[in-house]
């Protein structure tokens, strides 16, 4: 993962030139269903991506955490 030497934070150009996810047609799509838990196997499936850790490391790169049920039912979206 492109990482900024100084900082240790991703270096988000780098990242978005090499990222599969942010190059995807879907890639709305791919976060929400990240973002709702779903399995980040079946994403891959679903939207023929090489592997899981490609999700994983747009996840990170992006700030993308899982959405946690409020007491409403309502998800919120946490992000780091």
């Amino acid at each position: 993962m492109p990482r900024n030497e100084r900082s240790g934070s991703v270096n988000l150009g780098r990242h978005a030139a090499e990222c599969k996810i942010c190059a995807h047609g879907q890639r709305d799509e791919i976060e929400q269903d990240f973002i709702a838990w779903r399995s980040p196997a079946s994403i891959t499936k679903q939207y023929g991506l090489q592997n899981r850790s490609t999700v994983y490391r747009h996840a990170h790169a992006v700030g993308l955490s899982f959405a946690a049920p409020a007491p409403s039912g309502v998800f919120v979206i946490a992000a780091q």
